[in-house]
């Protein structure tokens, strides 16, 4: 080592190591079989932690010389962060066939992955993701699931490594990773595509944190309310920042929706059901736990782990599947045993610090300052608004594009409604609503939006500006954060347990799955002694789904229910944009006899569709109003098809019963002539 020892140039105060990224030798090897001598190597000084330059940019980087590093215990170097990402992009590029390389060593394999995965994971933290970056993504995740998956003493290695560097970047790439070997033993490893999915959801999972400033994340003391918000609203702003990439599917989108969700129904950013979850979800949900315990965070240490496997275990069957969490500690205890002595997989811990807190805590509450709020009005009835999106996440989420919502309260800067399906803080909605007996349209965004029971929503819409009903259709992107804190995107070209059920859980499954939710909810209501308040509203909100069987189940317990609430929103059904669904709500009405219902009936005499107008007549005369009368006897006139139906409106008006057929309708004009209101035949 004398002669490198000469060529060394101590490097002066103003490079310290932190100007530089770490290497390990592993891959700095496999560059150098690659013919890599473009770049600088630094070692550090141990003595005051500066850089030293060992092997100047083109001395090359020679097999014996990575072997006398290795001899003399050198497990990491140093190099100037333009050249890592070249380097790294290098290794990336052959990742697959350095990982198939059989004169390669397994733990090398790992060291050359790792590097590989970090330099993606930097470039996707240091700036949005575009089509580039996304692209490489793509590809790391192929190379792993044809490498690691292959030899699974690889990805024992890499589960060695997973608590040594505790970053955003390095937590998406080992939860990717680790994720893609829990997906392997639960699906199999021939199911690649989903694998392959889970993969890049887990790289992809934390994006959103991008938007949070450090300060709050490192934060070592309890969050406020408003942090633990902002820090809970990661997944969807990283959903967000993903756009419209053709690669990133719904499922993928989901998974990262979903990684903080959980099973008992309390997890964010909504707080869906088990029955909504992905399994898929549930699983990467699992993974993220496990390496956020295995490495320290500001306010704990890190675990050992077996203790942080013993700390997830604490949480099964309220946060975690018991079945995948079974499956996930089986699956280390096999790394260990298999490939490692006893106890050889240690990640710095210490027994007392065993601890269920692996999420952020919040501060207790404050006092109320409910005084300096603007005052919110309760609505105590079945008042409604109607929502088109402007701007919304997930365009095949299971949602419909305009829907109908109760309204809960409202106050002057927003109002809190309710629905029948989940969305999302940042969508832009436009809504339109009775202001002074006048329809105006608001544009506004969604807030929050909490899951509460039977497939039930509440939401909150914040104002932003009102709008004429020209621009009620214009569509705007998603808001993020609204903090100044992400980085430009720079240009460039960049055992006996048993296993968990797999029953293809995807996202095309979800309306089914809610839709099942939904009716078991509205059967439950139909068989409860009590109909309070809290069981109204949710039939009400039922009864606006996305999915008409709910709908009209919803609306057989509104006409059973027969409360002031439920009669109401069968009165504001009667304007449904589903002809199936008017027509429903005016046999409620007509069978109920609601005569607030009068007003809208004579309005949809002038529907564009006469059956509906001539079922309005007859809803009317049923009523004891003959508004439709002329109609009726118009319609009588033209003949046609409509006869038949103006016919039986017509019964419905008098009293009188006239036959559904070709002789009913000769009666029926009979009778409308002998009253004059039609010419005699």
């Amino acid at each position: 080592m004398a002669s490198d020892a000469n060529s060394m140039t101590e490097l002066n105060n103003s490079t310290a190591t932190g100007s530089f990224t770490k290497i390990n030798t592993a891959a700095l090897r496999a560059l150098a079989e690659q013919g890599m001598d473009d770049v600088e190597v630094f070692l550090s000084n141990s003595q005051n932690g500066d850089a030293v330059l060992y092997r100047r940019a083109g001395a090359g980087l020679s097999t014996p010389n990575m072997d006398r590093l290795t001899n003399s215990g050198v497990t990491d170097v140093y190099l100037r962060l333009d050249d890592f990402h070249r380097c790294a992009s290098a290794l990336e590029s052959q990742l697959s066939d350095l990982l198939m390389n059989p004169n390669i060593a397994r733990q090398d394999k790992a060291q050359i992955a790792n590097t590989a995965g970090l330099g993606v994971a930097k470039e996707l933290i240091h700036a949005p993701p575009d089509a580039n970056s996304l692209k490489r993504v793509d590809h790391m995740v192929d190379s792993l699931s044809k490498g690691v998956l292959h030899d699974p003493e690889i990805g024992a290695y890499l589960l060695q490594m997973a608590g040594h560097e505790r970053s955003t970047a390095s937590h998406m790439f080992m939860v990717s990773t680790l994720a893609m070997l829990l997906a392997a033993e639960i699906f199999g490893p021939d199911d690649e595509a989903r694998i392959r999915a889970i993969g890049t959801a887990g790289m992809l999972h934390d994006l959103g944190k991008l938007a949070i400033p450090v300060e709050i994340l490192n934060k070592a003391t309890p969050l406020t309310r408003e942090e633990l918000q902002l820090i809970q609203q990661h997944p969807i702003e990283s959903v967000r920042l993903l756009g419209d990439n053709s690669k990133i599917t719904d499922d993928i989108r989901q998974m990262i929706l979903q990684h903080h969700e959980r099973i008992d129904g309390r997890g964010y950013p909504i707080g869906v059901p088990e029955s909504e979850l992905l399994t898929e979800s549930k699983l990467i949900s699992v993974v993220d736990s496990f390496h956020a315990l295995i490495g320290r965070r500001n306010y704990r240490k890190s675990l050992e782990l077996n203790q942080a496997n013993r700390v997830l275990g604490t949480q099964a069957g309220t946060q975690f599947d018991i079945d995948i969490l079974n499956t996930w500690t089986n699956l280390c205890t096999q790394f260990v045993s298999d490939h490692f002595e006893q106890g050889a997989i240690e990640i710095c811990g210490e027994p007392e610090e065993l601890s269920t807190r692996h999420e952020h805590r919040m501060l207790s509450a404050a006092p109320a300052t409910t005084a300096l709020r603007p005052p919110r009005f309760i609505s105590q009835g079945a008042s409604m608004v109607t929502c088109s999106y402007a701007g919304q996440l997930m365009s095949n989420g299971g949602s419909p594009e305009r829907f109908r919502a109760l309204v809960r309260d409202v106050s002057r800067g927003g109002v809190c409604i309710e629905t029948a399906h989940a969305m999302y803080r940042g969508e832009i909605l436009h809504v339109q609503m009775d202001a002074n007996h006048q329809k105006i349209w608001v544009r506004s965004a969604v807030a929050w939006c909490k899951q509460m029971e039977a497939n039930v929503y509440r939401t909150g819409i914040r104002f932003i500006a009102r709008v004429d009903e020209n621009n009620a259709y214009q569509k705007f992107d998603v808001e993020g954060m609204g903090l100044d804190n992400i980085p430009e995107k720079k240009s460039s070209a960049t055992a006996n347990t048993k296993k968990p059920t797999t029953n293809d859980k995807s996202e095309k499954d979800v309306p089914t799955r809610r839709r099942d939710n939904a009716i078991a909810a509205l059967s439950a209501l139909k068989t409860a002694k009590r109909r309070d308040l809290d069981a109204q509203r949710t039939v009400v909100t039922l009864s606006m789904s996305g999915d008409m069987t709910v709908r009209f189940k919803a609306m057989d317990l509104l006409i059973e229910f027969s409360t002031r609430m439920t009669r109401e929103a069968l009165v504001l059904l009667l304007r449904d944009v589903h002809p199936d669904i008017r027509n429903r709500a005016m046999a409620g009405v007509t069978q109920l006899r609601i005569s607030e219902s009068a007003e809208t009936l004579r309005m949809m005499l002038s529907d564009q569709d006469i059956s509906i107008a001539l079922q309005a007549a007859g809803a009317l005369g049923q009523l004891g109003h003959h508004a439709g009368m002329n109609l009726v006897a118009e319609t009588l006139t033209k003949g046609g098809p409509e006869a038949r139906l103006a016919t039986r409106a017509l019964s419905d008006i008098t009293g009188h019963r006239f036959a559904a057929n070709d002789e009913g309708v000769k009666s029926a004009k009979r009778y409308l002539a002998g009253k004059k209101l039609i010419p005699a035949a």
